[in-house]
C-alpha cells in the first residue's frame, strides 16, 4: 500500500545510526515502511578528550548520505534527525553539527539526557502493556533509566557510559567496570524505589539476551518486542557472557558479529541495575527513541494524549485500517461473539475477554491477501504485522482464534505454538473458535440480522429480524451444527 505522507526519524547513536520511514495515510493510519541501520561507532576513540575523530565523522556522513537516497524514494515530507550521547558529550560538537549541515541536507537536534530518556519512555510505553517497571536504555555512550508507575514517568536518570565507551575504558577488566558502574549508580538514590519491578530493556546489548533465550528455547516467533527473559535465564546468560573471552563470545548463538567485541563489558550497566533491583524478568522493547519521537508528533497532531491509555485498542484499530477491514462488520461480529461467549461459557479465564474482542475485530485482516485462505493469512498477520499491547502467548491465542474462524482445525498451522500454550489451552481455543465461526456465519450478508440470543438447557436460540430470510443462514451454519453440539451439547435453532 502506498501512503500519502512519509516521515523520517533518524537516531544517531554512539554505536549505530538508524532511520525509520513511517507511512501515514489520508485516513490517519500509519505503518513502518522502511528501516535501515549502519554501524558507525562514532564514539569510538573519543577518549578522555571527548573528541569525535575525523574517521568517525566520515562514517557518519557516508551513512547520512545513504539515508538521504532512501528518503528520496519515499519523497519524505519531514525528517527528525536526533543525536544522542556521543555528540552530546563531544567537545567538538559544534564542528560536527556544522560539517553535517554543510555536507548533507540534515540539521541535527542534540537531545539532552532527559529528552533522550523521555523519548525512549514514550516509544516503550506506547507499545507495551506494562504499568509499573524500570526502563533501562543501554546505548553506546550513555545509559538512561526511567521509573514508570501507572504508565507515567515519575523518575529518570542517566550515566554517561554505554556499551562502546565502557568497553573502551575498561578493555577486558570486567571487575573494574562493575565496580565503576556501581559507584556511578550509588548517586541515583531513587533507584531502590524500583526494587522488585520488571525491567523494560532497550538497546542492542540487552536485545542479545532475548535472542540467546529464543534460540535455546526454540521459540516459534522471531519478533523480540514484548518478549520476556526470566531472572534465572538472564543471570545464566550474563554469567556465560562474563566468562566468554575472545572468540568464544562470537560463537555464542544469538550474539551479533557487530556486537561481540563490546558485549562482555558493554552489558555491565544493565547487569548491575538488574541485580540491584532484583527484577523478576526483563521485557524487551525494540521501540525506543525513533518510535517515541514519532508517537510524540503523531499523537499530538491527531488529538491524542502523548501516553496511550490502551495500547491494544489503539494498535488494533490501526491494524484494522491498514488492512482495510470493515470496522462496522468487525464490531458486530465482536458483539455476537461476546454474546455467545457470555451465555455459553461458564468458566471464563481472567483477561480472556480482551483477547476475544481483538480476535473478533481482526478476524478478516487476511482478506487483503486472498479470500480462500484469509483465515491462515489472518493468523500470520496477527503474529507478525505489529499488533501491540499483548504479550507473546496472548498474541498466539488471538492468532489461533482468527485462524479457526473458517476452519474447525488448524492442523499443521498450530504446531509451532501448541507446545507453548499447552494441550488444555489449545482445546479451549478450538472450543472458542467454534463460537467465532458461528458469529461470522450469523452475519453472512453483513446486514446485522440477529436480534437476540438466548441459551436454554438444550438449545441456542437465535432470533432473527423479521425482514431476513433465514434459509440463507440455515445453509451458512449447517456445517457448524455438529461441532457446536460436540463442544456445547446444544442444538442451534434460528427463529423469526
Amino acid at each position: 500500500m502506498r501512503y500519502s505522507d512519509h516521515r523520517a526519524i533518524i537516531d544517531i547513536g554512539s554505536n549505530s545510526v538508524r532511520i525509520n520511514i513511517m507511512g501515514i495515510s489520508k485516513e490517519g493510519h500509519f505503518m513502518l515502511v522502511d528501516q535501515a541501520r549502519e554501524k558507525t561507532r562514532i564514539s569510538a576513540g573519543m577518549g578522555e578528550d571527548k573528541m569525535i575523530r575525523p574517521e568517525a565523522i566520515e562514517r557518519l556522513l557516508d551513512t547520512l548520505q545513504s539515508f538521504e537516497q532512501i528518503m528520496q524514494v519515499y519523497q519524505v515530507s519531514d525528517v527528525q534527525a536526533l543525536a544522542t550521547a556521543a555528540i552530546r558529550q563531544a567537545n567538538n560538537q559544534q564542528d560536527v553539527l556544522q560539517i553535517v549541515e554543510r555536507k548533507t541536507p540534515f540539521s541535527l537536534t542534540v537531545l539532552s539526557e532527559e529528552e533522550e530518556a523521555t523519548l525512549g519512555f514514550l516509544g516503550s510505553v506506547n507499545s507495551l502493556n506494562e504499568s509499573d517497571a524500570l526502563l533501562v536504555d543501554l546505548g553506546g555512550a550513555s545509559t538512561e533509566f526511567v521509573l514508570m508507575r501507572k504508565r507515567q514517568m515519575v523518575q529518570w536518570g542517566s550515566i554517561p557510559y554505554g556499551a562502546v565507551t565502557l568497553s573502551e575504558k575498561f578493555a577486558n577488566d570486567r571487575g573494574a567496570a562493575i565496580s565503576f558502574i556501581r559507584s556511578q549508580l550509588e548517586k541515583v538514590d531513587w533507584l531502590d524505589e524500583a526494587k522488585g519491578l520488571p525491567v523494560i530493556g532497550l538497546g542492542g546489548s540487552i536485545r542479545t539476551l532475548a535472542k540467546i533465550d529464543q534460540i535455546r528455547r526454540n521459540w516459534p516467533l522471531d519478533n523480540l518486542h514484548g518478549y520476556s527473559v526470566s531472572a534465572k535465564n538472564t543471570a545464566k546468560y550474563l554469567d556465560e557472557i562474563s566468562r566468554a573471552v575472545g572468540a568464544r563470545i562470537r560463537r555464542m548463538r544469538g550474539v551479533s558479529s557487530t556486537r561481540a567485541d563490546i558485549l562482555r563489558i558493554g552489558i555491565v550497566p544493565f547487569e548491575v541495575i538488574f541485580e540491584r533491583i532484583a527484577a523478576p524478568f526483563v521485557r524487551i522493547s525494540i521501540q525506543g527513541i525513533r518510535e517515541g519521537a514519532f508517537y510524540r508528533e503523531y499523537l499530538k497532531l491527531n488529538g491524542h494524549h502523548p501516553i496511550l491509555s490502551d495500547v491494544a485498542d489503539f494498535s488494533g484499530k490501526n491494524l484494522q485500517r491498514r488492512m482495510g477491514v470493515s470496522e462496522e462488520h468487525a464490531s458486530y461480529i465482536e458483539w455476537l461473539f461476546l454474546e455467545l461467549y457470555d451465555q455459553l461459557e461458564k468458566d471464563k479465564l481472567p483477561g480472556e475477554r480482551r483477547l476475544l474482542q481483538m480476535a473478533a475485530r481482526l478476524h478478516d485482516i487476511g482478506m487483503g491477501v486472498g479470500y480462500f485462505t484469509h483465515h491462515q493469512h489472518g493468523l500470520y498477520l496477527a503474529l507478525h504485522a505489529g499488533l501491540l499491547g499483548f504479550y507473546e502467548e496472548e498474541r498466539m491465542f488471538i492468532a489461533l482464534l482468527i485462524g479457526l474462524h473458517r476452519n474447525r482445525s488448524l492442523g499443521r498451522f498450530s504446531r509451532p505454538y501448541s507446545q507453548w500454550l499447552g494441550r488444555d489451552m489449545m482445546q479451549r481455543i478450538e472450543r472458542l473458535g467454534v463460537l467465532l465461526s458461528l458469529a461470522e456465519r450469523l452475519d453472512r450478508t453483513e446486514s446485522k440480522t440477529v436480534e437476540s440470543i438466548e441459551v436454554t438447557e438444550q438449545a441456542l436460540l437465535v432470533k432473527l429480524k423479521n425482514a431476513y430470510r433465514k434459509n440463507l443462514l440455515e445453509i451458512s451454519i449447517e456445517s457448524l451444527r455438529r461441532p457446536f453440539a460436540a463442544k456445547y451439547e446444544k442444538e442451534i435453532i434460528l427463529l423469526r
